[in-house]
Protein backbone atom coordinates (compact mmCIF):
# COMPACT_ATOMS: atom_id res chain seq x y z
CA UNK A 1 0.00 0.00 0.00
CA UNK A 2 1.51 3.19 -1.09
CA UNK A 3 2.09 6.15 1.63
CA UNK A 4 0.00 9.13 2.00
CA UNK A 5 1.44 12.36 0.36
CA UNK A 6 1.49 14.67 3.16
CA UNK A 7 4.20 16.18 5.28
CA UNK A 8 5.44 13.35 7.03
CA UNK A 9 6.34 11.49 3.18
CA UNK A 10 9.88 11.80 4.11
CA UNK A 11 9.68 10.74 7.08
CA UNK A 12 7.42 7.44 5.85
CA UNK A 13 10.14 7.02 2.84
CA UNK A 14 13.01 6.35 5.48
CA UNK A 15 10.77 4.25 8.04
CA UNK A 16 10.23 1.77 4.86
CA UNK A 17 13.16 1.77 3.81
CA UNK A 18 14.49 0.47 7.17
CA UNK A 19 11.76 -2.22 7.61
CA UNK A 20 13.14 -3.11 4.16
CA UNK A 21 16.42 -3.93 5.53
CA UNK A 22 15.25 -5.62 8.90
CA UNK A 23 12.80 -8.26 7.30
CA UNK A 24 11.92 -9.96 3.90
CA UNK A 25 8.83 -9.80 4.78
CA UNK A 26 8.53 -5.99 4.72
CA UNK A 27 10.59 -5.96 1.16
CA UNK A 28 7.02 -5.04 -0.87
CA UNK A 29 8.30 -1.61 1.18
CA UNK A 30 10.33 -1.28 -1.85
CA UNK A 31 8.12 -0.81 -4.21
CA UNK A 32 6.30 1.89 -2.49
CA UNK A 33 9.90 3.85 -2.46
CA UNK A 34 10.05 3.30 -6.17
CA UNK A 35 6.24 4.97 -6.68
CA UNK A 36 7.48 8.32 -5.38
CA UNK A 37 10.38 8.64 -7.68
CA UNK A 38 7.64 10.34 -10.18
CA UNK A 39 6.74 12.72 -6.98
CA UNK A 40 7.70 16.54 -8.24
CA UNK A 41 8.73 17.83 -4.80
CA UNK A 42 12.68 17.71 -4.44
CA UNK A 43 12.50 16.19 -0.51
CA UNK A 44 10.74 13.19 -1.34
CA UNK A 45 12.80 12.81 -4.06
CA UNK A 46 15.83 12.98 -2.56
CA UNK A 47 14.62 10.91 0.17
CA UNK A 48 13.90 8.31 -2.28
CA UNK A 49 16.93 8.40 -4.04
CA UNK A 50 18.88 8.02 -0.28
CA UNK A 51 16.67 5.49 0.47
CA UNK A 52 16.48 2.87 -2.35
CA UNK A 53 20.72 3.47 -2.43
CA UNK A 54 20.71 2.55 1.26
CA UNK A 55 18.65 -0.78 0.35
CA UNK A 56 20.13 -1.81 -2.69
CA UNK A 57 23.52 -1.09 -1.84
CA UNK A 58 22.95 -3.46 1.62
CA UNK A 59 21.08 -6.23 -1.06
CA UNK A 60 23.83 -5.90 -3.42
CA UNK A 61 26.57 -6.60 -0.75
CA UNK A 62 24.55 -9.84 0.99
CA UNK A 63 24.70 -11.06 -3.02
CA UNK A 64 21.14 -11.89 -2.42
CA UNK A 65 20.59 -11.08 -5.76
CA UNK A 66 22.72 -13.62 -6.95
CA UNK A 67 22.25 -16.82 -8.93
CA UNK A 68 21.43 -19.84 -6.52
CA UNK A 69 23.54 -22.77 -5.85
CA UNK A 70 23.34 -25.91 -7.50
CA UNK A 71 23.56 -27.53 -3.95
CA UNK A 72 19.98 -25.76 -2.82
CA UNK A 73 17.18 -27.71 -2.53
CA UNK A 74 14.59 -27.95 -5.28
CA UNK A 75 11.45 -26.44 -3.66
CA UNK A 76 13.39 -24.09 -1.85
CA UNK A 77 15.31 -22.89 -4.84
CA UNK A 78 12.17 -22.36 -6.58
CA UNK A 79 10.83 -20.00 -3.68
CA UNK A 80 14.47 -18.42 -3.51
CA UNK A 81 14.94 -18.06 -7.68
CA UNK A 82 11.77 -16.22 -7.72
CA UNK A 83 12.19 -13.99 -4.79
CA UNK A 84 15.54 -13.11 -6.28
CA UNK A 85 14.25 -12.78 -9.58
CA UNK A 86 11.86 -10.45 -8.18
CA UNK A 87 14.46 -8.28 -6.42
CA UNK A 88 16.88 -7.87 -9.81
CA UNK A 89 13.26 -6.85 -11.35
CA UNK A 90 12.72 -3.71 -8.41
CA UNK A 91 16.91 -2.96 -8.75
CA UNK A 92 16.26 -2.63 -12.65
CA UNK A 93 13.26 -0.21 -12.08
CA UNK A 94 15.30 1.56 -10.06
CA UNK A 95 18.25 2.30 -12.14
CA UNK A 96 15.27 3.22 -14.87
CA UNK A 97 14.07 5.75 -12.68
CA UNK A 98 17.66 7.30 -11.36
CA UNK A 99 18.51 7.68 -14.91
CA UNK A 100 15.46 9.45 -15.97
CA UNK A 101 16.32 11.90 -13.05
CA UNK A 102 20.00 12.12 -15.07
CA UNK A 103 17.80 15.08 -17.55
CA UNK A 104 15.71 16.48 -15.29
CA UNK A 105 16.20 20.43 -14.10
CA UNK A 106 16.54 19.91 -11.08
CA UNK A 107 20.16 20.05 -11.28
CA UNK A 108 20.96 18.46 -7.33
CA UNK A 109 18.75 16.02 -7.98
CA UNK A 110 20.83 15.21 -11.29
CA UNK A 111 23.89 14.86 -9.46
CA UNK A 112 22.80 12.70 -6.92
CA UNK A 113 21.35 10.58 -9.07
CA UNK A 114 24.50 10.68 -11.12
CA UNK A 115 26.76 9.67 -7.60
CA UNK A 116 24.00 6.89 -6.79
CA UNK A 117 24.23 4.95 -9.60
CA UNK A 118 28.58 5.66 -9.58
CA UNK A 119 27.49 4.05 -6.28
CA UNK A 120 26.01 1.13 -7.52
CA UNK A 121 28.79 0.14 -10.24
CA UNK A 122 31.61 0.49 -7.68
CA UNK A 123 28.42 -1.94 -5.40
CA UNK A 124 28.44 -4.40 -8.24
CA UNK A 125 32.19 -3.96 -8.69
CA UNK A 126 32.61 -5.51 -5.29
CA UNK A 127 29.77 -8.13 -6.05
CA UNK A 128 28.15 -8.81 -9.20
CA UNK A 129 24.90 -9.55 -9.12
CA UNK A 130 24.68 -12.15 -12.59
CA UNK A 131 27.05 -14.58 -10.62
CA UNK A 132 28.68 -14.75 -6.75
CA UNK A 133 31.80 -13.20 -6.51
CA UNK A 134 34.32 -16.38 -6.01
CA UNK A 135 37.83 -14.48 -5.93
CA UNK A 136 39.28 -10.86 -4.63
CA UNK A 137 39.62 -9.54 -7.98
CA UNK A 138 36.81 -6.68 -9.00
CA UNK A 139 35.02 -6.96 -12.37
CA UNK A 140 33.86 -3.77 -13.87
CA UNK A 141 30.41 -3.37 -14.38
CA UNK A 142 30.31 -2.48 -17.97
CA UNK A 143 26.52 -3.24 -18.44
CA UNK A 144 25.26 -0.61 -16.00
CA UNK A 145 27.94 1.86 -16.29
CA UNK A 146 27.04 1.52 -20.23
CA UNK A 147 23.28 2.45 -19.55
CA UNK A 148 24.87 5.60 -17.81
CA UNK A 149 27.15 6.84 -20.56
CA UNK A 150 24.23 5.73 -22.85
CA UNK A 151 22.27 8.77 -21.19
CA UNK A 152 25.17 10.79 -21.67
CA UNK A 153 25.14 10.64 -25.44
CA UNK A 154 22.06 10.13 -26.44
CA UNK A 155 20.11 12.78 -24.74
CA UNK A 156 18.25 14.79 -26.94
CA UNK A 157 19.87 17.95 -25.32
CA UNK A 158 23.37 19.14 -24.44
CA UNK A 159 24.93 16.96 -20.92
CA UNK A 160 27.15 19.70 -19.99
CA UNK A 161 25.50 20.13 -16.50
CA UNK A 162 26.32 16.69 -15.44
CA UNK A 163 30.05 16.39 -16.44
CA UNK A 164 30.97 18.97 -14.16
CA UNK A 165 29.84 15.89 -11.22
CA UNK A 166 31.27 13.04 -13.63
CA UNK A 167 34.52 14.19 -13.89
CA UNK A 168 35.07 13.33 -10.30
CA UNK A 169 35.35 10.22 -11.75
CA UNK A 170 36.96 10.27 -14.94
CA UNK A 171 40.19 11.16 -12.68
CA UNK A 172 40.02 7.09 -11.98
CA UNK A 173 41.94 4.87 -14.74
CA UNK A 174 39.31 2.29 -14.62
CA UNK A 175 36.35 4.73 -15.53
CA UNK A 176 38.12 6.41 -18.04
CA UNK A 177 39.53 3.27 -19.78
CA UNK A 178 35.77 2.52 -19.70
CA UNK A 179 34.66 5.65 -21.07
CA UNK A 180 36.68 5.77 -23.97
CA UNK A 181 35.74 2.03 -25.37
CA UNK A 182 32.17 3.03 -24.78
CA UNK A 183 32.66 5.97 -26.90
CA UNK A 184 35.00 3.91 -29.33
CA UNK A 185 31.77 1.43 -29.36
CA UNK A 186 29.41 3.98 -29.76
CA UNK A 187 30.57 6.35 -32.72
CA UNK A 188 31.61 2.61 -34.73
CA UNK A 189 28.15 1.80 -34.33
CA UNK A 190 27.02 5.10 -35.36
CA UNK A 191 29.63 5.50 -38.03
CA UNK A 192 26.95 4.40 -40.95
CA UNK A 193 24.46 6.80 -39.84
CA UNK A 194 23.60 10.35 -39.49
CA UNK A 195 25.09 11.86 -35.94
CA UNK A 196 23.35 14.70 -34.82
CA UNK A 197 24.55 17.95 -33.57
CA UNK A 198 23.43 17.39 -29.54
CA UNK A 199 25.24 13.45 -30.19
CA UNK A 200 28.94 14.85 -31.18
CA UNK A 201 28.37 17.93 -28.53
CA UNK A 202 28.21 15.03 -25.82
CA UNK A 203 30.72 13.15 -26.95
CA UNK A 204 32.91 16.11 -27.45
CA UNK A 205 31.91 16.95 -23.57
CA UNK A 206 33.19 13.34 -22.25
CA UNK A 207 36.38 13.90 -24.66
CA UNK A 208 37.14 17.26 -23.28
CA UNK A 209 36.75 16.29 -19.55
CA UNK A 210 38.94 13.87 -20.21
CA UNK A 211 41.57 15.66 -21.87
CA UNK A 212 40.96 18.24 -18.68
CA UNK A 213 42.87 15.82 -16.08
CA UNK A 214 46.66 16.30 -14.77
CA UNK A 215 49.00 13.55 -15.58
CA UNK A 216 49.51 11.46 -12.95
CA UNK A 217 52.28 9.03 -12.53
CA UNK A 218 50.97 6.30 -9.92
CA UNK A 219 47.50 4.82 -11.61
CA UNK A 220 43.89 5.44 -9.59
CA UNK A 221 40.89 3.02 -9.38
CA UNK A 222 37.84 3.01 -8.95
CA UNK A 223 37.84 -0.49 -7.83
CA UNK A 224 40.53 -2.45 -6.04
CA UNK A 225 40.98 -4.82 -9.35
CA UNK A 226 44.15 -5.98 -11.30
CA UNK A 227 46.77 -2.99 -12.37
CA UNK A 228 48.59 -5.22 -14.75
CA UNK A 229 45.75 -5.26 -17.16
CA UNK A 230 44.77 -2.97 -19.42
CA UNK A 231 43.12 -0.21 -17.35
CA UNK A 232 46.26 -0.08 -15.45
CA UNK A 233 48.89 0.44 -18.43
CA UNK A 234 49.24 4.05 -19.40
CA UNK A 235 50.73 3.12 -22.69
CA UNK A 236 47.32 1.54 -23.52
CA UNK A 237 45.62 4.82 -22.21
CA UNK A 238 47.49 6.97 -23.94
CA UNK A 239 47.09 4.68 -26.84
CA UNK A 240 43.01 4.28 -26.49
CA UNK A 241 43.14 8.24 -25.41
CA UNK A 242 44.64 8.98 -29.74
CA UNK A 243 42.59 6.60 -31.31
CA UNK A 244 39.43 8.38 -29.80
CA UNK A 245 40.01 11.48 -30.47
CA UNK A 246 41.05 10.44 -34.18
CA UNK A 247 37.85 8.93 -35.01
CA UNK A 248 36.05 11.74 -32.99
CA UNK A 249 37.83 14.44 -35.48
CA UNK A 250 36.83 11.93 -38.94
CA UNK A 251 33.57 12.70 -38.00
CA UNK A 252 31.41 15.80 -39.82
CA UNK A 253 31.56 18.58 -37.03
CA UNK A 254 29.18 21.58 -36.90
CA UNK A 255 31.57 24.97 -37.07
CA UNK A 256 31.07 25.45 -33.46
CA UNK A 257 32.29 22.60 -32.15
CA UNK A 258 35.44 22.53 -34.83
CA UNK A 259 36.06 25.78 -33.07
CA UNK A 260 36.14 24.19 -29.27
CA UNK A 261 38.40 21.45 -30.68
CA UNK A 262 40.91 23.73 -31.91
CA UNK A 263 40.58 25.31 -28.79
CA UNK A 264 41.46 22.81 -26.51
CA UNK A 265 43.89 21.24 -28.88
CA UNK A 266 47.56 22.26 -28.07
CA UNK A 267 47.15 22.43 -23.94
CA UNK A 268 44.52 19.61 -23.41
CA UNK A 269 44.55 17.27 -26.71
CA UNK A 270 48.41 16.74 -27.95
CA UNK A 271 50.33 16.46 -24.67
CA UNK A 272 48.12 13.22 -23.94
CA UNK A 273 48.54 11.78 -27.38
CA UNK A 274 51.10 9.18 -28.38
CA UNK A 275 52.51 10.95 -31.48
CA UNK A 276 50.84 14.73 -31.67
CA UNK A 277 51.68 14.93 -35.25
CA UNK A 278 48.85 12.66 -35.88
CA UNK A 279 46.98 15.69 -35.73
CA UNK A 280 49.10 17.15 -38.12
CA UNK A 281 46.02 16.61 -41.27
CA UNK A 282 43.57 17.49 -38.99
CA UNK A 283 45.04 20.79 -38.18
CA UNK A 284 46.45 21.67 -42.08
CA UNK A 285 43.24 21.13 -43.44
CA UNK A 286 41.98 23.55 -40.78
CA UNK A 287 44.46 26.23 -41.69
CA UNK A 288 43.46 25.87 -45.27
CA UNK A 289 39.46 26.96 -44.38
CA UNK A 290 40.34 29.96 -43.70
CA UNK A 291 38.30 32.61 -41.31
CA UNK A 292 38.48 31.64 -37.84
CA UNK A 293 39.11 28.16 -37.68
CA UNK A 294 42.75 29.27 -39.75
CA UNK A 295 43.12 31.47 -36.74
CA UNK A 296 42.46 28.61 -34.48
CA UNK A 297 44.63 26.01 -35.98
CA UNK A 298 47.70 28.29 -35.83
CA UNK A 299 48.23 26.98 -32.11
CA UNK A 300 48.12 23.55 -32.66
CA UNK A 301 50.56 24.16 -36.03
CA UNK A 302 53.14 26.15 -34.05
CA UNK A 303 53.83 23.19 -31.49
CA UNK A 304 53.74 20.82 -34.33
CA UNK A 305 56.17 23.19 -36.61
CA UNK A 306 58.37 24.27 -33.77
CA UNK A 307 58.43 21.00 -31.49
CA UNK A 308 58.33 17.86 -33.68
CA UNK A 309 59.72 19.11 -37.10
CA UNK A 310 56.01 19.50 -39.12
CA UNK A 311 57.08 20.87 -42.74
CA UNK A 312 54.56 22.86 -44.48
CA UNK A 313 55.49 24.32 -47.34
CA UNK A 314 52.97 26.95 -47.73
CA UNK A 315 52.29 28.12 -44.67
CA UNK A 316 53.53 31.46 -44.44
CA UNK A 317 51.54 32.09 -47.93
CA UNK A 318 48.46 30.91 -45.71
CA UNK A 319 49.13 33.07 -42.69
CA UNK A 320 50.07 36.40 -45.10
CA UNK A 321 46.13 35.16 -46.39
CA UNK A 322 44.61 35.57 -43.10
CA UNK A 323 45.78 39.19 -43.34
CA UNK A 324 42.74 40.75 -43.52
CA UNK A 325 40.83 43.63 -42.47
CA UNK A 326 37.99 41.08 -40.62
CA UNK A 327 40.97 39.73 -38.36
CA UNK A 328 41.02 42.97 -36.26
CA UNK A 329 37.01 42.28 -35.46
CA UNK A 330 37.04 38.34 -34.81
CA UNK A 331 37.36 37.03 -30.60
CA UNK A 332 40.66 35.71 -31.40
CA UNK A 333 42.29 38.76 -32.92
CA UNK A 334 44.71 38.94 -29.41
CA UNK A 335 45.60 34.95 -30.15
CA UNK A 336 46.49 35.69 -33.67
CA UNK A 337 48.70 38.63 -33.62
CA UNK A 338 50.57 36.79 -30.85
CA UNK A 339 51.05 33.80 -33.09
CA UNK A 340 52.30 35.84 -35.87
CA UNK A 341 54.66 37.31 -34.19
CA UNK A 342 56.20 33.91 -33.02
CA UNK A 343 56.11 32.87 -36.11
CA UNK A 344 57.88 35.54 -38.03
CA UNK A 345 60.84 36.07 -34.98
CA UNK A 346 63.47 34.13 -37.03
CA UNK A 347 65.97 36.74 -38.38
CA UNK A 348 66.50 34.20 -41.28
CA UNK A 349 63.30 34.57 -42.66
CA UNK A 350 63.95 36.10 -46.25
CA UNK A 351 63.37 40.52 -45.90
CA UNK A 352 60.85 40.16 -49.07
CA UNK A 353 58.41 38.11 -47.20
CA UNK A 354 58.95 40.58 -43.66
CA UNK A 355 58.19 42.81 -45.70
CA UNK A 356 54.81 41.75 -47.00
CA UNK A 357 53.54 41.23 -43.52
CA UNK A 358 55.03 44.42 -42.69
CA UNK A 359 53.32 46.42 -45.32
CA UNK A 360 49.71 44.61 -45.63
CA UNK A 361 49.30 44.94 -41.63
CA UNK A 362 49.93 48.54 -42.57
CA UNK A 363 47.89 48.38 -45.14
CA UNK A 364 44.28 46.69 -42.75
CA UNK A 365 45.54 48.87 -40.23
CA UNK A 366 44.00 51.88 -41.94
CA UNK A 367 40.37 50.92 -41.94
CA UNK A 368 41.15 48.70 -37.95
CA UNK A 369 39.64 50.49 -34.90
CA UNK A 370 41.57 52.12 -32.69
CA UNK A 371 42.39 49.78 -29.64
CA UNK A 372 43.83 47.05 -31.99
CA UNK A 373 45.75 49.76 -33.95
CA UNK A 374 48.68 49.90 -31.41
CA UNK A 375 49.08 46.43 -31.62
CA UNK A 376 49.23 46.74 -35.29
CA UNK A 377 52.06 49.78 -35.02
CA UNK A 378 54.49 47.60 -32.52
CA UNK A 379 53.89 44.78 -34.46
CA UNK A 380 55.52 46.47 -37.87
CA UNK A 381 57.90 48.53 -35.75
CA UNK A 382 58.99 45.07 -33.88
CA UNK A 383 59.16 43.52 -37.52
CA UNK A 384 61.56 46.64 -38.85
CA UNK A 385 63.75 46.26 -35.70
CA UNK A 386 64.69 42.46 -36.23
CA UNK A 387 65.28 42.95 -40.13
CA UNK A 388 66.89 45.64 -40.43
CA UNK A 389 67.09 45.41 -44.17
CA UNK A 390 63.68 46.50 -44.19
CA UNK A 391 63.73 49.92 -42.73
CA UNK A 392 64.16 50.50 -46.27
CA UNK A 393 60.37 51.13 -46.08
CA UNK A 394 60.66 54.02 -43.63
CA UNK A 395 63.55 55.39 -45.13
CA UNK A 396 63.22 55.72 -48.69
CA UNK A 397 63.62 59.05 -49.91
CA UNK A 398 61.42 58.48 -53.25
CA UNK A 399 58.87 56.81 -51.27
CA UNK A 400 55.03 56.98 -52.68
CA UNK A 401 52.39 59.19 -50.90
CA UNK A 402 49.31 57.61 -51.36
CA UNK A 403 47.48 54.45 -52.70
CA UNK A 404 47.52 55.16 -56.35
CA UNK A 405 51.62 55.91 -56.19
CA UNK A 406 52.31 52.82 -54.13
CA UNK A 407 53.86 49.74 -56.31
CA UNK A 408 52.48 47.05 -53.85
CA UNK A 409 50.03 44.51 -55.10
CA UNK A 410 47.68 43.92 -52.01
CA UNK A 411 45.68 41.71 -54.17
CA UNK A 412 48.58 39.07 -54.61
CA UNK A 413 48.47 36.01 -52.46
CA UNK A 414 52.02 35.69 -53.22
CA UNK A 415 54.49 37.83 -50.48
CA UNK A 416 57.30 36.68 -52.97
CA UNK A 417 55.39 39.10 -55.74
CA UNK A 418 53.58 41.35 -54.01
CA UNK A 419 56.38 43.87 -54.45
CA UNK A 420 56.49 45.03 -50.82
CA UNK A 421 60.13 46.10 -50.58
CA UNK A 422 59.75 48.42 -53.48
CA UNK A 423 56.94 50.42 -51.33
CA UNK A 424 56.93 52.64 -48.43
CA UNK A 425 54.88 52.56 -44.98
CA UNK A 426 53.12 55.52 -45.89
CA UNK A 427 50.24 54.24 -43.91
CA UNK A 428 52.02 54.00 -41.01
CA UNK A 429 52.52 57.73 -41.33
CA UNK A 430 48.71 58.73 -42.11
CA UNK A 431 48.19 56.92 -38.82
CA UNK A 432 49.75 60.07 -37.36
CA UNK A 433 46.71 62.49 -37.84
CA UNK A 434 44.61 59.22 -35.99
CA UNK A 435 41.58 61.03 -33.62
CA UNK A 436 43.24 58.88 -31.27
CA UNK A 437 46.21 60.49 -29.03
CA UNK A 438 47.53 57.36 -27.88
CA UNK A 439 47.83 56.11 -31.78
CA UNK A 440 49.39 58.95 -32.66
CA UNK A 441 52.23 58.64 -30.48
CA UNK A 442 53.53 55.21 -31.58
CA UNK A 443 52.75 56.29 -35.11
CA UNK A 444 55.85 58.77 -34.24
CA UNK A 445 58.12 56.30 -33.94
CA UNK A 446 58.74 55.77 -37.67
CA UNK A 447 59.93 59.03 -37.98
CA UNK A 448 62.72 58.30 -35.46
CA UNK A 449 65.15 55.77 -35.59
CA UNK A 450 63.51 52.82 -33.98
CA UNK A 451 66.16 51.28 -30.89
CA UNK A 452 67.32 47.36 -30.58
CA UNK A 453 65.12 46.47 -28.47
CA UNK A 454 62.03 45.33 -28.80
CA UNK A 455 58.66 45.97 -27.38
CA UNK A 456 56.68 43.16 -25.40
CA UNK A 457 53.61 42.93 -28.16
CA UNK A 458 51.67 41.39 -25.27
CA UNK A 459 50.96 44.98 -23.53
CA UNK A 460 49.27 46.25 -26.67
CA UNK A 461 46.73 43.64 -27.09
CA UNK A 462 43.53 43.22 -25.00
CA UNK A 463 43.25 47.09 -24.97
CA UNK A 464 39.28 47.79 -25.20
CA UNK A 465 37.80 51.19 -26.26
CA UNK A 466 36.48 51.94 -23.09
CA UNK A 467 40.27 51.67 -21.57
CA UNK A 468 41.43 54.37 -24.43
CA UNK A 469 38.50 56.95 -23.57
CA UNK A 470 39.12 56.45 -20.16
CA UNK A 471 43.01 57.21 -20.13
CA UNK A 472 42.40 59.98 -22.65
CA UNK A 473 39.55 61.46 -19.96
CA UNK A 474 42.48 60.88 -17.20
CA UNK A 475 45.42 62.62 -19.00
CA UNK A 476 42.85 65.85 -20.46
CA UNK A 477 41.48 66.49 -16.57
CA UNK A 478 45.41 66.42 -15.66
CA UNK A 479 46.10 69.01 -18.53
CA UNK A 480 43.29 71.25 -19.46
CA UNK A 481 41.89 73.03 -15.73
CA UNK A 482 38.87 74.94 -17.35
CA UNK A 483 37.47 75.02 -20.90
CA UNK A 484 36.21 78.21 -22.33
CA UNK A 485 33.09 78.62 -24.09
CA UNK A 486 32.46 81.61 -25.29
CA UNK A 487 33.62 85.59 -24.00
CA UNK A 488 30.10 86.72 -22.89
CA UNK A 489 28.59 84.59 -20.41
CA UNK A 490 24.88 83.71 -21.13
CA UNK A 491 21.53 85.54 -19.42
CA UNK A 492 19.71 82.71 -20.68
CA UNK A 493 18.49 80.44 -23.70
CA UNK A 494 17.57 83.65 -26.08
CA UNK A 495 19.47 86.15 -24.12
CA UNK A 496 19.96 88.71 -27.09
CA UNK A 497 17.13 91.40 -27.61
CA UNK A 498 18.56 91.04 -31.51
CA UNK A 499 17.38 86.94 -31.53
CA UNK A 500 14.36 86.74 -33.74
CA UNK A 501 13.97 83.18 -32.61
CA UNK A 502 12.47 84.86 -28.96
CA UNK A 503 9.44 86.29 -30.96
CA UNK A 504 8.09 82.60 -31.51
CA UNK A 505 7.73 82.13 -27.49
CA UNK A 506 5.67 83.08 -25.18
CA UNK A 507 7.91 85.08 -22.02
CA UNK A 508 6.44 85.51 -19.33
Amino acid sequence: MAAPMDGNTVNVIKEKATLCLESRKQINNVVDIISHMDSEKRDVLIACINALLKVFERFISTEEMCGISRDTDLKVADKEAEYRGWLRQQYTATVVCLLDKLTCTDRYVQKLSLRTLMKFVAAEGRHPITTKSSSHTQLFPESLFAEIMSHFLLSDESTSALLEPFQEFLQYDDVRYQTLQFIHKHLQKNSSKTTTDVYLTNVFGLLDKCSSLKCRTKSLHFLAMDTAGKMGSSKEHTKLFTSKWLQFLSCKLTPSLYKKVLIIAKDKVMPRLSNPLVLSDFLTESYTVGGVISLLALDGLFVLINKHNLEYPDFYEKLYALLEPAVFHVKYCSRFFHLTDLFLTSTHLPSYLVAAFAKKMSRISLTAPAPVLKAAIIFVCNLLKRHPTCTVLINRPDAPTDLDEDPYLYDEPDPAKCEALKSALWEIKTLQSHYCPEVVKLATRINQRLHHTEDMLSDFLEVTEEELIRREIKRCRKTIKTTPVTFVPPKGLFGAKSDRLRLHWLLE
